[in-house]
């Protein structure tokens, strides 16, 4: 089983892409600008236009200032450049918009149309119809040849038979046929030929909205797409015969992209380009059968990943939408004049899907807030033309107003605008909430006043010291938040002084805080046991001033009894008597006086032994002591003892 989209414009319908599109691929610095259609027939016979016109596009994202360049025009075959312009100072061009340069002839002509209004009029410059150059350069012309202008060229198309093109010349023009750069001025390959081609004058201004549409001839990858596949799948040209096979349908295939891919095989054409907020992306498809279970459609992308896809699978009956919710099913289904995708790209990845009238709103998946491609696909959709695809026209416009969420108030960042078209409690003039907190609910710019005006904000404890123990007061702020000074929770104890993280329930007692109840006890008394900061004082028991080597903690500057801050030079042998120190005078009592760990030295008396006790001793035996030993005498002047 399949099912078919009947195709009523085959080839026809218009990819328009309402944003300020940009191609990074081919829009770089150096060559932004280019030369989008060259048009040199005017008030020649049967012309299109009256005048000539040069018609510039800026294919990038930034607005580019072109003031100060030069268009030169010299003839098919001249040596010299003979006819330039200068683009006055200022002038810029907007991203993704064309600016219009209205040049000869002269006089009053007749023959032709009015141009749409011109950014710039000159009629230095009278084009011949047929062939020529023309040259956008950053500068006045220094040296006047092909190869002298190619430090100061930003891009030239010759045409016809002109001698100096970019690769090799486009195509020849007349009062009919203008040069065309494809993708409505995005292409630049550097080769005119390959870039450009003829058709049907098509002046367009800076007030005009960029299209890109099929050529004749023209295919996706000629025409900047980015074509990939896998498989048994292709893409091919609007005027193929696969297109002209449109015809089965009862319709005529004007010149479209095509894709398409057989069994096991898939095709897409990507589109690099930008819509943000306030721009519009439309796509319009047209697919004939699709084998059941395959799909052809459109992926809307950020970077690499898919933002909005819009898709028909074979088997099923309706076209299904997938966002950042999921994929739903629309109310579109078969149809006889193919579908057009028209997505408004709102606030904060917000989207408007239009197709027909079948209207969703929605959020971006993978978290986008802009689109940055568009990607045309058809997986195995089936063999033969009528199983193709076809996609045209990318039209760049912007969104006069966005009101998403229906809150009265348009998207925007400035005053008296939302600033989240996403969510209608979200606007200017709403209530700041602790719900959201950290969103700008009142659009005012901050988010920091939503702890002065939400209406649910919670106590918060007072925590000034940063100690972790709270007051029992605090002040009222939003619930989950940070604020500095102040904890959600009560502590279990209270501080007794929140200007001090060293005082709190269960802090260490300081010597540098003796008169401080510093663990919030209620008392300043226990500093001395309970210190955490003691330093040690030296015993000095018998306050003779020399202290033991050992003693005990107490806060530095305190007066302790029995103890010195300083343990003394010189230690005490005994402090338990204060006549006993280093300093004392050593005396014959059998004690170590002066602390020296000698007993009574320089202080005994020598006695001689008296061995026959008449009071006489002998020199021979002696012994020192601080009294006579019995049968010591103190002379030793007996000669026979």
């Amino acid at each position: 089983m399949s099912n078919r989209l009947v195709r009523a414009f085959r080839g026809g319908f218009a990819l328009v892409v309402a944003c300020v599109a940009a191609v990074a691929s081919q829009a770089q610095a150096s060559n932004a600008v280019r030369i989008s259609q060259v048009y040199g027939g005017g008030n020649g016979a049967s012309a299109t236009y009256k005048h000539d016109f040069v018609e510039l596009f800026n294919a990038s994202t930034s607005p580019v200032n072109i003031g100060g360049y030069v268009l030169a025009y010299k003839s098919a075959t001249g040596a010299t450049w003979t006819s330039t312009i200068t683009i006055p100072a200022n002038t810029v061009i907007q991203p993704y918009r064309y600016f219009l340069i209205r040049t000869g002839p002269g006089g009053t002509p007749t023959i032709g149309a009015d141009l749409p209004t011109p950014d710039l009029t000159s009629t230095s410059i009278d084009m011949a119809g047929a062939a020529g150059n023309v040259a956008l350069l950053t500068g006045a012309i220094g040296t006047n040849s092909c190869a002298g202008i190619a430090s100061i060229l930003v891009d030239k198309i010759a045409y016809g038979t002109g001698d100096c093109p970019e690769g090799t010349v486009a195509g020849a023009a007349s009062a009919t046929l203008a040069v065309f750069r494809r993708g409505s001025g995005v292409v630049d390959s550097d080769v005119n030929s390959v870039d450009c081609f003829t058709a049907t004058p098509s002046a367009r201004n800076s007030s005009s909205v960029f299209t890109m549409t099929a050529s004749t001839g023209g295919s996706p990858a000629g025409d900047g797409w980015t074509v990939a596949t896998t498989g048994t799948a292709g893409s091919f040209t609007g005027n193929s015969a696969g297109n002209a096979a449109a015809a089965a349908a009862g319709t005529t295939g004007n010149p479209a992209w095509g894709i398409w891919s057989n069994s096991g095989g898939s095709v897409t054409a990507t589109r690099e380009m930008s819509a943000a907020m306030g721009q519009t992306l439309t796509l319009d498809l047209d697919n004939g059968f699709i084998t059941n279970g395959s799909s052809v459609g459109v992926d809307f992308r950020t970077s690499s990943a898919s933002a909005l896809t819009v898709k028909f699978t074979g088997g099923g009956s309706y076209y299904t939408v997938t966002d950042a919710s999921g994929t739903v099913n629309t109310t579109i289904g078969f149809t006889g004049s193919g579908i057009r995708m028209a997505v408004q790209v709102g606030q904060s990845g917000a989207y408007k899907l239009t197709i027909g009238s079948y209207t969703r709103t929605g959020t971006l998946a993978s978290s986008a807030t802009s689109i940055t491609a568009v990607r045309p696909f058809s997986n195995a959709a089936g063999s033969g033309a009528d199983y193709d695809a076809y996609f045209n026209n990318l039209t760049v416009s912007s969104v006069a107003s966005i009101d998403f969420d229906g809150d009265g108030y348009n998207a925007g960042t400035g005053a008296g605008l939302d600033c989240n078209d996403n969510d209608a409690a979200i606007k200017p003039g709403a209530a700041e909430l602790c719900s959201t907190v950290g969103v700008d609910n009142n659009c005012d710019g901050s988010t920091s006043d939503v702890d002065a005006n939400a209406s649910d904000k919670v106590l918060y404890y007072r925590d000034q010291d940063g100690d972790t123990y709270t007051l029992s007061t605090g002040a009222n702020f939003c619930s989950g938040t940070t604020n500095s000074g102040y904890r959600s929770a009560q502590s279990s104890s209270v501080d007794c002084d929140d200007t001090s993280a060293t005082i709190y329930p269960g802090a260490p007692e300081l010597c540098s805080t003796a008169t401080v109840d510093n663990n919030c006890n209620g008392t300043t008394t226990d500093v001395d046991a309970n210190a955490s900061d003691k330093v040690l004082f030296y015993r000095d028991q018998d306050g003779d001033t020399y202290t033991l080597s050992t003693g005990a903690n107490f806060c530095s500057g305190t007066t302790n009894s029995g103890y010195r801050s300083a343990q003394s030079s010189l230690l005490d042998c005994n402090d338990t008597n204060a006549a006993i120190n280093p300093a004392a005078t050593e005396v014959c009592d059998s004690v170590d006086n002066d602390c020296d760990s000698s007993i009574d030295e320089g202080v005994t008396t020598t006695y001689y032994r008296d061995a026959d006790g008449d009071g006489y001793g002998t020199s021979a035996t002696t012994q020192a002591a601080c009294s006579a030993p019995t049968g010591y005498v103190t002379n030793s002047t007996d000669c026979n003892d």
